[in-house]
């Protein structure tokens, strides 16, 4: 679901503090945080 690039970058903004904080996330859309919302733990 997740290539590398987009997985770095979901790593290099940590910490989040909401899952909500994924959507600032470049390359990193709406659709796909819906498809990934039921596995996001914080």
């Amino acid at each position: 679901m997740l290539g590398k690039t987009l997985s770095a970058r979901i790593i290099a903004g940590r910490p989040y503090t909401s899952t909500t904080q994924l959507l600032q996330v470049k390359q990193l859309g709406p659709k796909t945080y819906e498809k990934m919302k039921p596995h996001i733990t914080l």
